[in-house]
C-alpha cells in the first residue's frame, strides 16, 4: 500500500497545486522548484468525514504523484507536524511520492 508523504488543507485564495508546493516544503523539506517541476495531478477523491458530533462533512482530496530516484531527496520533518518518514523496501526500485492535498467543500 502506498501512503502520502505530504498533506494539508487548502487556504482560501490558494490553488491545490500551490498548497502542495507549500506543504511539501513545510512538512517534508522538499525544494519548491523540484515539486513544481515534477509533481503532477493524478486524480481527486470525493469523500465524507464524520465529525465528533456525528455530522458528515464533504471533502475533496486532490492527489499528486512525484517520481524521484532513490537517494535523490531526503525527506525530513520541518514543521513538527510529522514525526518521521519511512520508505518500504518494495518501493526502493520505483519510489513514488503521493502528495495529497485536501479541502473542505462548503
Amino acid at each position: 500500500m502506498l501512503d502520502n508523504s505530504v498533506a494539508g488543507g487548502i487556504a482560501g485564495g490558494m490553488s491545490a497545486f500551490d498548497t502542495l508546493v507549500k506543504e511539501a516544503a513545510e512538512e517534508a523539506n522538499l525544494d519548491h522548484e523540484l515539486v513544481r517541476d515534477r509533481a503532477h495531478a493524478v486524480g481527486a477523491l470525493s469523500h465524507f468525514y464524520r465529525t465528533e458530533a456525528g455530522w458528515l462533512q464533504p471533502q475533496v482530496t486532490f492527489v499528486y504523484d512525484m517520481r524521484v530516484e532513490p537517494g535523490e531527496v531526503q525527506l525530513a520533518p520541518v514543521d513538527g507536524e510529522v514525526e518521521s518518514f519511512k520508505v518500504s523496501l518494495f518501493l526502493l526500485f520505483l519510489w513514488v511520492l503521493l502528495l495529497v492535498v485536501s479541502c473542505d467543500v462548503r
